[in-house]
């Protein structure tokens, strides 16, 4: 299986030849593709969520602030702060997809 890495250009361009010439420019194609990005990454940032049907969920996780061993010296304690992370869940319909089902 040999790996295909899709970039942002790369949506705009499938966006722009799905929909008429005359109505989404590469240029218009690329700030939509860009405007939906943004969207997500500030929603997701402010604690919230974005679903998108048939594909996946992105949220926020919330880790708590927890007390390590050191695994260099283990008798040594470290104390991990607290984070915020960015998950992505995937719909049911898109893992089937990716599973070839």
């Amino acid at each position: 299986m040999s790996e295909k890495i899709l970039f942002a250009n790369d949506l705009a361009d499938s966006l722009q030849d799905k929909l008429p010439k005359d109505v989404v420019s590469k240029a218009a194609a690329r700030r939509i593709v860009d405007a939906i990005f943004d969207q997500i990454s500030e929603t997701v940032s402010e604690g919230g969520s974005v679903r998108i049907s048939g594909f996946g969920t992105f949220e926020c996780v919330e880790h708590a602030a927890r007390t390590a061993v050191n695994p260099n010296d283990p008798s040594q304690k470290i104390n991990v702060p607290a984070k915020r992370k960015p998950k992505f869940r995937a719909a049911g319909a898109f893992r089937a997809s990716v599973a070839g089902e």
